[in-house]
This record gives C-alpha cells, structure tokens and sequence, in this order.
C-alpha cells in the first residue's frame, strides 16, 4: 500500500519532497501538492497520509498527530508573507484574505489585533484582488507570488518579522501531521527530510528555476528566510498562535 503525501505546491516545500523521492521507492509513495489550505482538506477528508498543513488548520484535523521536528517556519523575514497596501498600516480600512492558506490571514488578523492594534474589516479572498488595489484596503499575499507581488506596494510589512516583533518568538506556518502511521515508515519520513535537508545546495539547483529563481537566490530562501527545524521555541509559537486565533472568526476561503 502506497504512502499518500500531500505537500505544498510552493518552493518552500521542495526539500521535503526531494528526501522523499531520494528515500522511498516510486511504488511507495504517491504524492499530491496542492495549496495549504487543500492539503488541510485532503487530510481531513482521508485522502492522505502524511500532509503539510497550515497550523491554523490544526483545531479542526481532530485526532492526527504533529510529526516532530519539522515545519515551514522562520525565525524573522520570511519574504514570501506579506500584508502589502498603498498607506500605512494605521490607516487602513479593509483587509482581503489570500486564498491560499487560513494561517497566514489569521496571523494577519492576530496582528491587526494585538500587535498594530487596527480595526479594518476582514474581507473574503478574491482572487488577484491585490493587483487593482484600493487605497484603503491592505492585501494578505502569500506564496511564489508574494515575491514580486509587494514591488507593487509602497509599504510592505512581513508577517513573520512583525509577529517576532510582537511575541518575541518564532513563527510556525504549517507543520506535518499524520494519521496512525507505523513506526518504521515514521522513521523512514525522518530519514528521507534529513536527506532533504543535507541537500539544499542540490535542490535550489534543480528547483529554483521552477520559480523564476537562479540556485543562488533558491538557497538563500531555504537558508536565510525559512526554518525548518521545529523546536522548542516554534512549539510555543503555535501554541500562542493558536491561543490568540481562536476567538478570530474569518470569511471561509473557498475550496480550490
């Protein structure tokens, strides 16, 4: 019986998926990438075994298990998760959702909240919406996109940044969660990211140009921006995350 992976279709996720193809046979896997809010859907309607999922989405995965030491985090910039708007963040009235991923609009939402201590409406995802802005409304962008996406803005705030700067900690985007997987395959998964890890040079190289990135540009991204190790401090992170999110209702985000 095949492992079923669901895993992020973004760059961030590519060192994962090299472990895995590099550790497990063609014939025992079979894997999916999707955005992060479908791989929360994939797992909890059964489809997968093992999935990336926004941590945002935890509450309602119900009896799964966090695989431990591995996430998408960052310490500070993440460079790829932005609230973007054409004035300061005091100013605006209206904050619209990206599609891809509920963590990241609550994280906006959070800061709004505690951190900027802003009152906008929180508006449902529209699709590109950020590409004919509004002067009073600010943009969660996320993802391959938000790279060149924020050139378009004169102020740019990066969520990972200002939550360390509101919390003093970490941030944790998604983490991998399972569901009754056997020990041996559990510790094959640990193999096969540690293998990922161990070859970032290797796979900037081969995955970068997939994202318009030279292998330079690819590698800083893995090593600068993003942190993969999910640790004591990132444990907490979640854990006041999702403390400070749940009494957050947000607009649903239409399956994709």
């Amino acid at each position: 019986m095949k492992l079923r992976v669901c895993a992020v279709s973004y760059l961030n996720t590519r060192p994962f998926l090299y472990g895995i193809r590099q550790v497990f046979q063609e014939s025992e896997v079979s894997i999916t990438t999707r955005i992060p809010s479908a791989c929360a859907t994939d797992f909890k309607e059964g489809h997968s075994d093992l999935a990336l999922v926004p941590v945002g989405a935890l509450p309602e995965l119900g009896f799964s298990d966090v695989l431990p030491h591995w996430c998408i985090g960052a310490e500070g910039k993440v460079d790829s998760v932005f609230v973007c708007s054409h004035q300061p963040i005091a100013e605006v009235k209206n904050l619209i959702q990206d599609q891809h991923s509920r963590t990241s609009n609550l994280l906006a939402s959070v800061l709004l909240k505690h951190h900027w201590k802003v009152t906008a409406e929180i508006q449902p995802a529209r699709d590109g919406a950020w590409k004919t802005p509004l002067r009073d409304t600010a943009y969660v962008i996320i993802g391959d996109k938000a790279v060149t996406a924020k050139d378009a803005f004169p102020f740019v705030y990066d969520l990972a940044e200002e939550w360390r700067q509101y919390s003093g900690l970490p941030f944790v985007f998604a983490v991998w969660v399972h569901r009754n997987l056997e020990s041996d395959i559990l510790n094959k998964i640990q193999i096969a990211f540690e293998k990922g890890m161990g070859a970032l040079p290797l796979v900037a190289e081969q995955s970068g140009p997939d994202f318009g990135l030279d292998a330079e540009k690819a590698l800083d991204y893995f090593t600068r921006s993003l942190s993969y190790r999910l640790d004591n401090p990132k444990k907490q992170a979640i854990k006041k995350f999702l403390a400070e999110s749940a009494a957050i209702t947000l607009p649903a985000i239409e399956r994709q």
